[in-house]
């Protein structure tokens, strides 16, 4: 299913250039701010909507909630400056267009769309966008990159034997937690106090290289992958993924996707051509 719908802030933004541009609308979607130098860190996820880009599909949220984050370069991209507090948070000195301003100036509504945002050490510097009715040249060009990173990266590792498809404490530090496909974390899902009985499905996978756990609240998202092969979770010894894997006598470097709704576990395997430890 592929989600085409588009944001109320980029129609606003592009309404005028319409007028006097007949550029697509999807051009006007591509602009949103590149920032580097930031890190992914559970204030980040916790303060904000972010989202890995392979998940936004899945949901029915204007694209431009979402703080996106790139794993490929710990880069995220994002149309609102209200992100940057909590991706910087030793930020005290402040620069655009090379041009040294306050935080107020900074961050002011008036102040011209950024193109990218670079953090280093305690000061943040922005380029501003020359043109706001045209795609952003830096997000397709690290988007184009970031592509490749996954085409490359894609099979290259084995989901972790030690992790547990309903267990989000299992998740090495390098993975994902997501509720229903956005970002979040154990103190995140604490705090939410979702009721007993709210996560109607899971599914793990690897983004990338990266382990990535979904916890869905509506059994029909597992609907969006098919179900491989199907083993009552009843008939493996536990939860685990080496367990799965074992009782399905499948490698565990084949297993492409883990999906279990309660009752049933499904594993999905890589397509024959990609071997672990070998790029496509």
């Amino acid at each position: 299913m592929k989600k085409f719908l588009l944001f109320a802030a980029a129609a606003l933004i592009a309404a005028t250039a319409f007028a006097q541009d007949e550029a697509p609308l999807e051009d006007y979607m591509k602009t949103p701010t590149i920032i580097k130098g930031g890190k992914l860190t559970p204030e980040v996820i916790n303060n904000n909507k972010v989202i890995l880009p392979s998940n936004l599909t899945y949901t029915i949220d204007p694209d431009s909630e979402f703080t996106f984050y790139y794993p490929d370069g710990s880069w995220f991209a994002d149309w609102r400056k209200s992100s940057l507090p909590s991706i910087f948070p030793d930020a005290k000195r402040y620069e655009i267009d090379g041009r040294e301003v306050t935080r107020e100036e900074f961050y002011a509504d008036s102040t011209p769309q950024f193109a990218v945002v670079t953090g280093a050490g305690d000061k943040l510097s922005a380029e501003t966008l020359k043109n706001v009715n045209r795609p952003n040249p830096l997000f397709s060009q690290m988007t184009n990159a970031s592509a490749k990173w996954y085409k490359s990266t894609f099979g290259t590792k084995p989901l972790p034997a030690d992790l547990v498809i309903n267990d989000p404490t299992t998740l090495p530090a390098n993975g994902f937690l997501n509720l229903d496909y956005v970002m979040t974390t154990i103190e995140g899902l604490e705090k939410r106090g979702l009721p007993e009985g709210a996560i109607e499905g899971y599914m793990i996978t690897l983004f990338g290289e990266y382990p990535e756990m979904n916890l869905l609240t509506d059994s029909k998202n597992l609907n969006y992958w098919e179900n491989g092969h199907q083993i009552p979770a009843t008939e493996v010894k536990s939860l685990r993924v080496g367990d799965i894997a074992a009782a399905l006598n499948i490698d565990p470097a084949r297993i492409r996707m883990i999906k279990f709704n309660g009752t049933t576990i499904s594993v999905i395997p890589l397509p024959d051509q990609f071997v672990v430890g070998e790029a496509d």
